[in-house]
């Protein structure tokens, strides 16, 4: 999941689509830090919060949200 939004995303800087297509933003890094978290193996916990970093539809997606909401208010405060 999180390498198919990265793909789906970087695909969409490369050939210019008109918007960005997840198929689901949060499922990709969601299930990998519970799989991270009852991994058993020695302190994988510590690692959990991996793969909501590095899926693009988690972390970098929220906070793109964010700022992009930040941006309109701004805008429409002038």
């Amino acid at each position: 999941m999180i390498t198919a939004n990265l793909w789906i995303t970087f695909g969409g800087l490369f050939k210019k689509r008109d918007e960005f297509q997840s198929l689901i933003p949060l499922i990709g890094g969601i299930l990998g830090a519970i799989g991270l978290f009852i991994l058993p193996v020695s302190h994988a916990w510590q690692f959990s919060w991996l793969p909501l970093v590095l899926d693009i539809g988690c972390g970098p997606l929220l906070v793109a949200a964010l700022i992009d909401q930040i941006k309109k208010n701004i805008t429409v405060g002038k």
